[in-house]
């Protein structure tokens, strides 16, 4: 009962940790983005899930299948996302928070 409490409770100082050190990346970086790319990281570091199809982020967002390429393409191009095929579709894997502790500790 005590170990389920305290991982609940580091659990949830890594999510705050990872928000506040992308908010702080996009900052330092001078980095614009849109409000849904921003929801879509911030749910990236606080899911499990660390990936995204384009129609999903469609659903999800209520936006054109072109917007949705466009966003996700916007965000891989700066190097939140990897872009990758899983078959006839692309996929878009989260890698950011690790690129950045990278970038902070050189």
């Amino acid at each position: 009962m005590l170990s389920e409490s305290i991982l609940k409770v580091m659990q949830r100082i890594e999510i705050e940790y990872g928000r506040k050190l992308l908010s702080t990346y996009l900052k330092e970086k001078n980095i614009s983005i849109s409000n849904r790319q921003s929801k879509l990281l911030n749910f990236f570091v606080k899911s499990e899930k660390n990936f995204i199809f384009i129609s999903d982020y469609q659903k999800k967002y209520k936006v054109s299948y072109k917007t949705a390429r466009n966003d996700l393409n916007e965000l891989a191009e700066l190097g939140f996302l990897q872009k990758d095929r899983q078959g006839r579709k692309n996929i878009y894997k989260f890698i950011v928070i690790g690129r950045i502790l990278k970038e902070i500790n050189c």
